[in-house]
């Protein structure tokens, strides 16, 4: 959930989630051990350090817990709450997201923002452009009756440009069939151009200069003249 690209409203919402997986992200996120793993009692607190790098565009810190199971025709189906901050290096304090869950169109349909969270299992801090420094995950047992919960922590860091992701290298492609090619981006606004190189970057060729913005592939027709 965490590693996921987000689509539609910014954060997640009742259409998509957290967005479309993508594999790639998590598979780093375990390489990298960007992750921890805690317990937390009623009322206890827990504090965790996450040591952010300068130059990062996007931050995202997610909580999750796998919960007890509710009573038969209780209210909430939530059993265990956990609620958690993000504190920067300036001591400014950020809430996870939270969407409007009132059954109506209009509420579900408003895009995220930060808030408490009492009704899942599973709280998202977004931070754009965070400060540099060691910033502070609060986990707070806030109502725990079937404890004490374990928990689990992960974040990732998103960094502005590009990453092809396909091709990788050392691919063949065969004129005239259609390979998909795929890249990963934070927000674009306008349009993207791709282009490829036949003499290792000397010069380029276009593809389109036309993909939408919020697009992270292209279906590309291998021209018949490539060897």
């Amino acid at each position: 959930m965490n590693t996921a690209d987000d689509i539609g409203n910014p954060g997640p919402d009742f259409v998509h989630g957290y967005g479309r997986i993508n594999g790639l992200k998590a598979v780093q996120t375990i390489e990298q051990t960007k992750y921890l793993n805690g317990s937390v009692s009623n009322s206890g607190v827990n504090t965790h350090n996450i040591v952010v790098p300068p130059g990062v565009r996007k931050m995202k810190v997610m909580t999750y817990w796998h919960d007890y199971q509710a009573a038969v025709g209780a209210g909430i189906a939530l059993v265990n709450n956990i609620n958690t901050t993000l504190t920067d290096p300036l001591s400014t304090v950020t809430n996870p997201l939270i969407l409007n869950y009132t059954p109506i169109a209009s509420n579900l349909a408003t895009a995220a923002a930060p808030g408490v969270d009492i009704r899942n299992n599973h709280e998202q801090v977004t931070i754009n452009y965070p400060v540099a420094g060691t910033h502070v995950l609060t986990v707070t047992g806030a109502s725990i009756p079937m404890g004490p919960q374990a928990y689990y922590v992960t974040w990732i860091f998103e960094m502005d440009g590009y990453t092809l992701t396909y091709p990788i290298g050392g691919e063949g492609f065969v004129p005239s069939e259609i390979e998909t090619i795929r890249w990963d981006a934070l927000e674009t606004t306008g349009n993207q151009t791709l282009e490829y190189s036949t003499n290792n970057g000397s010069t380029w060729n276009n593809i389109s200069t036309t993909i939408a913005g919020a697009q992270r592939y292209y279906n590309w027709t291998v021209p018949s003249s490539l060897s």
